[in-house]
């Protein structure tokens, strides 16, 4: 069985802005931990914990020629949970907002 090859790019943009490309790759963003506040945890079945960071929208889209991004599609809800965010090739390029 011969493994597909992965790759992946991230760039942080801003405090709360991430642009990822590539194929065979999945991220999931973690916000620092702080005692100040309780980030949404999720109980794995095999005991492993998993903290998110507070994702605001998630759009697969291209830049244009101005280099401004622009969206193709809007992931929903079930597509940012807890499966991490992924990219293939023929997704482009996807942008991911966080909030703090």
């Amino acid at each position: 069985m011969t493994a597909n090859p992965a790759y992946g790019l991230v760039i942080q943009a801003s405090g709360n802005e991430f642009y990822m490309v590539g194929a065979n790759c999945r991220l999931f963003l973690r916000p620092k931990p702080t005692l100040e506040r309780i980030q949404p945890q999720l109980m794995l079945a095999n005991g492993t914990v998993r903290t998110f960071a507070y994702i605001v929208s998630v759009d697969e889209g291209h830049f244009n020629k101005n280099d401004e991004f622009v969206s193709d599609r809007r992931r929903n809800g079930d597509e940012i949970g807890h499966n991490g965010l992924w990219v293939e090739p023929d997704i482009g390029v996807l942008r991911v907002i966080t909030c703090d």
